[in-house]
């Protein structure tokens, strides 16, 4: 079953927003809950290039480690939904350095408690979200 009137907030009427380039499936007993991607409400982390550091014997390249920096998209009406769904480093960041949209800021729980993998082990859907910010 889609949704996208979940309540965020656990008390509004307004949807959740799927702000992740993946629908999201929660799996609540025998019920999936499917939040739909939307390419226009797409959160990604900033962060500057990487500098190559050389190149490994069997001609593998290695760089830096990715420093995030900031986040981009976030939507420009954010008091329309009762919540944002982000991807994990989205969550962390927004958790650590502040959360702009004054709405609470979820993620698909992928723990190994949340995660729902299939019988080849890949995650198919988390039974929950968690909350990264208020």
């Amino acid at each position: 079953r889609a949704s996208n009137r979940t309540r965020g907030d656990m008390t509004s009427s307004l949807p959740l927003l799927n702000c992740t380039p993946h629908d999201i499936h929660i799996v609540v007993g025998e019920q999936t809950i499917t939040y739909k991607a939307s390419p226009a409400a797409l959160v990604r982390m900033r962060s500057p290039p990487q500098t190559l550091l050389g190149i490994l014997p069997d001609g593998v390249p290695v760089f830096t480690s990715q420093l995030f920096v900031g986040t981009e998209g976030l939507p420009p009406d954010p008091k329309k939904y009762s919540g944002l769904i982000v991807s994990m480093p989205v969550g962390e960041f927004l958790r650590d350095h502040g959360n702009p949209t004054g709405i609470p800021i979820y993620g698909p729980d992928s723990s190994p408690e949340g995660a729902v993998r299939n019988a080849g082990g890949q995650v198919i859907g988390s039974r929950r979200l968690v909350r990264y910010a208020q």
